[in-house]
């Protein structure tokens, strides 16, 4: 089993705004027996100097504060263990925010598909999850020497980092990922946790694409940014670019295959015609409405050329994704050319890029290979939301100006939790672009409601 020394910590302080932050620390603690990437497979343990007292910090004791879990991933790269500190404006981060509020916090460092060693490729799927597990169930095999409750583990991440933050959640304690476990060293523990927070999720990867033209495949124009050097800074120039005729011919084939994912799996009864109408795209249509209503009441002005009509209470939808533009191009996520950080995921020990759904295959325009069924069926969280180790608690983000990918896939996770029995917590903030950890305060009441 790893080694861990109770003793062996540092006590800190970190001065914000408004609060005097004193905690204790344990850096750089490895999580595995055979870690496969030493440097990374390790994490960061912290906790409020009042649980060494005998005291409380907001309501919490040492033996019930939960364990806020966040990780770093982004882009399905290899990710350092986060840690807490100060903003230039005074502000905490969210790790020091969430000492602050009396969770003790633990972050891990994972594999991701740039990790290599030895010319080897040894971060690709499903190397990020095993290595979130891993770390889980090292918290609860040391539960008695640290402080906070290993029943009490709140994973958090955004975009990719918001993808495993449901995938670690929905599939608790599968034996899918054992032989990947036991092949790093992992402690024979549960990986179980009680709650998720997912900011943006990219997941359900192999569906993303259909989705995604579902949503986009009307337009012809990709807006997209191009970073450029000034001096000694970077400034973001705004790129708008027409869509080849060859890759819109790809989209109306893709946005023909995604009623009859709909009408396979969506929950509720809700369906989808063969013109991309019908129950699910009006629910999503209520969603942005609910969001228009929410925003209005915070004193936003809602675009008259938004395609949301508060006084109808309606919605165009083409009209409203036209507003907030199309940001991929067709096959945005199982690309033609291998270009995407999802092909980089998919690939092998050898193979740096791979396609991962057959018709990024049956459309390859680089000879590519195709990642075998288990590794891309290991990344999708909605293949576990009905498992007997999924979380109960969920709390989904997207914002309504996110064009990362497709509003149906983060409905679909939170829909699809719904049908299984969980408690859901899901909107699309009015405004917000691809991002997350912009509403900690909201997040951490809905933390202290399912956890007290």
């Amino acid at each position: 089993m790893p080694d861990f020394d109770p003793a062996a910590c540092t006590s800190e302080h970190l001065r914000g705004n408004l609060t005097d932050l004193r905690f204790r620390a344990w850096y750089g603690v490895p999580y595995t027996e055979h870690p496969a990437a030493p440097e990374l497979q390790v994490l960061h343990i912290f906790i409020p100097e009042e649980y060494f007292t005998g005291g409380n910090k907001n309501g919490y004791t040492a033996r019930t504060a939960p364990i806020f879990f966040p990780n770093a991933v982004g882009g399905y790269m290899e990710a350092p263990p986060c840690r807490p500190y100060v903003y230039e404006d005074g502000t905490f981060n969210t790790e020091a925010a969430a000492l602050a509020h009396g969770y003790v916090v633990v972050s891990a460092g994972a594999r991701g598909k740039n990790t290599q060693m030895n010319s080897r490729n040894i971060g690709k799927a499903p190397s990020v999850i095993v290595d979130l597990k891993a770390a889980v169930r090292f918290i609860r095999s040391v539960a008695d020497r640290i402080c906070g409750d290993p029943d009490k583990i709140i994973s958090n991440g955004t975009s990719a980092g918001g993808a495993m933050s449901a995938l670690l959640a929905a599939s608790g304690d599968s034996p899918l990922y054992e032989p990947y476990l036991n092949e790093i060293g992992a402690v024979p523990e549960s990986d179980r946790i009680f709650a998720a927070s997912c900011y943006c999720p990219i997941t359900n990867l192999e569906n993303s694409d259909t989705a995604y033209e579902w949503q986009y495949g009307h337009l012809d124009r990709q807006h997209g940014h191009r970073w450029e050097q000034d001096g000694d800074h970077w400034k973001v120039t705004p790129v708008v670019n027409r869509i080849p005729e060859e890759r819109m011919a790809l989209s109306a084939l893709l946005r023909r295959a995604f009623p009859d994912y709909i009408n396979r799996t969506a929950p509720h009864g809700l369906t989808m015609k063969e013109d991309g109408t019908g129950s699910f795209a009006d629910h999503i249509k209520q969603l942005i409405l609910d969001s228009a209503k929410t925003a209005v009441q915070s004193g936003t002005e809602i675009p008259s050329g938004s395609g949301v009509d508060l006084s109808a209470g309606t919605v165009d939808f083409p009209k409203y994704c036209t507003y907030i533009t199309r940001m991929k191009m067709p096959c945005a996520f199982d690309d033609p050319e291998l270009h995407t950080y999802e092909n980089d995921l998919f690939g092998s020990d050898t193979v740096d890029k791979r396609h991962f759904t057959q018709f990024g295959l049956e459309h390859s325009r680089c000879g590519g290979e195709c990642a075998p069924d288990e590794p891309v069926f290991l990344m999708n969280a909605m293949n576990f939301i009905r498992h007997k180790g999924c979380a109960q608690h969920w709390r989904i983000r997207h914002g309504a100006a996110d064009r990362d990918t497709s509003f149906a896939i983060p409905v679909l996770l939170a829909e699809g939790l719904r049908d299984a029995g969980k408690t859901v917590d899901f909107c699309l903030p009015w405004g917000v672009p691809h991002s997350g950890d912009y509403d900690l305060p909201e997040l951490f009441a809905w933390i202290d409601r399912i956890c007290r």
